[in-house]
């Protein structure tokens, strides 16, 4: 069922092993580090923001709703394990639920368990927050996640501007991808066949968005719902129920 609702999304794209000239030039120039990994299939850069280090690989994708290749940043910080906040595109949302759906009921299990990927788990798991009163992020994408109060105060700040300006272009035509608090990180997966200098620029602006703004989430742990101010981004409301963990 996956295999099918994926190619709707994502057309599948031989893989075959390349250099990227370009692209290490752009690394080295920028005092990153570029690498290729042992089966030199993509390539592995690494970088510094805000006094932390960054990690982006470009290779073989380590999740099944993503055809060919992905993209992968991710940056190690000081954050709550308790922070689990998700961002995504609708159309990425209706292909896990529906995934998750079919998955637990064919194998007539009752609880979502830890074989299965986080992002399918919080979808179940975690409440929805409302985005109506911000049209532009409402018509494209879903936020969740174990606070809500946290991933509006996430949203809040420039996040919010970023992801409706990378949808013109680096999100735009259905590409799917997520971002992710999770683990005392922040995660940035994003389905692209062909890497481009405009689009690992555009990406990386989009991260260190992100993880600039996490602050902001992380105080809002401190904050309780029925509390929360009123304000664009913090109209909330639940949309899934809760299941046991």
């Amino acid at each position: 069922m996956l295999n099918a609702l994926k190619r709707l999304f994502q057309r599948e794209v031989p893989v075959t092993a390349a250099e990227w000239p370009g692209i290490e030039r752009w690394a080295l120039q920028r005092g990153y580090s570029y690498r290729r990994p042992r089966d030199a299939q993509g390539f592995v850069v690494e970088g510094r923001f805000a006094e932390r280090q960054w990690r982006l690989e470009w290779g073989a994708s380590q999740r099944e709703y993503f055809e060919g290749r992905e993209l992968r940043l991710r940056m190690e910080l000081e954050l709550p394990a308790e922070m689990q906040l998700l961002i995504l595109p609708r159309e990425l949302t209706r292909l896990l639920e529906s995934e998750t759906f079919e998955r637990y009921t064919d194998n007539m299990k009752t609880q979502i368990d830890a074989s299965t990927p986080e992002e399918m788990r919080w979808l179940v798991m975690y409440p929805k927050l409302s985005l109506r009163a911000l049209p532009e992020l409402h018509s494209r994408f879903v936020a969740v996640g174990s606070s809500l109060p946290s991933i509006s105060r996430w949203l809040e700040g420039k996040l919010a501007d970023q992801l409706i300006a990378s949808s013109q272009d680096l999100l735009a035509e259905q590409r799917l991808f997520v971002l992710m608090s999770s683990r005392n990180r922040i995660i940035l997966r994003i389905g692209i066949d062909e890497p481009t200098l405009d689009r690992l620029e555009q990406a990386l602006l989009l991260f260190e968005t992100a993880v600039d703004g996490a602050p902001n989430a992380v105080a809002g742990l401190a904050e309780s719902e029925s509390a929360w101010p009123p304000s664009a981004a913090s109209s909330l409301h639940s949309d899934l129920p809760e299941v046991p963990r």
